[in-house]
């Protein structure tokens, strides 16, 4: 797929997206948030072209939007292994939302639990820790966390999923998860090398208008099927 592809169907899914938001309304007795029209389920699967193991296409209801997996491709999520770089096959669901405010600003997300990202905070990959995959907050000390504060943009916005018991909040998980069997399973933007998006450590990954745009469409009921 070329840059100009990439360009061109990531602006056409972000304004197609854009032109059919779901018609949102709070309930005032009840404080929820109810919506008819977001995504139920959006299939991750490969992309095309051959050559090109790591593209992938998150095909939605309005069309398909170029993306990227882990550079080892897919794998069986009882297979998943930390640092193996592969994207664990399985239907997962959005957590919670981080993003970069001293870089952007996100349209109202009511469907999802936001937070700002601010230095200190990241995601434990170290299987010997207590907190494995799980948010480590600011000023909490971490010994091997994934930063979120990174030079580039990958991590702009993030969406946590719900992998191996992904906890996202800042208090101990009490269903901790699997030890070795993968972390930090991500939405995130993609990162650009040479022009082209280039594969993750086993995130899916995506340009950042484009995700944002999904992202009205989506709450934390819908399912990411990865792997189709």
């Amino acid at each position: 797929m070329s840059e100009s592809d990439i360009a061109f169907l990531s602006r056409r899914s972000a304004q197609s997206s854009m032109s059919s938001l779901p018609a949102i309304s709070c309930q005032p007795d009840q404080g929820e948030w109810v919506s008819s029209n977001f995504y139920d389920r959006i299939t991750v699967q490969p992309a095309p072209d051959p050559a090109r193991a790591h593209d992938a296409a998150l095909v939605t209801p309005d069309g398909p939007i170029p993306g990227v997996w882990g550079r080892s491709g897919l794998i069986d999520e009882t297979q998943k292994s930390e640092g193996d770089g592969a994207t664990p096959m399985g239907a997962y669901r959005i957590l919670k939302l981080f993003y970069r405010a001293d870089r952007i600003a996100l349209p109202d997300l009511p469907q999802f639990d936001v937070e700002a990202i601010s230095p200190g905070m990241g995601w434990q990959d170290d299987p010997a820790s207590a907190r494995y995959n799980s948010f480590v907050p600011a000023g909490l000390a971490a010994d091997h966390p994934e930063r979120f504060m990174r030079n580039d943009a990958r991590y702009d916005v993030i969406a946590v999923l719900d992998h191996n018991g992904a906890w996202p909040h800042a208090t101990p998980n009490p269903n901790p998860a699997v030890p070795g069997k993968g972390s930090a399973i991500f939405i995130h933007v993609w990162g650009l090398k040479d022009g082209a998006p280039g594969p993750t450590a086993g995130c899916v990954a995506m340009e950042r208008d484009a995700l944002i745009a999904l992202l009205q469409r989506c709450d934390s009921q819908t399912r990411f099927m990865f792997g189709g």
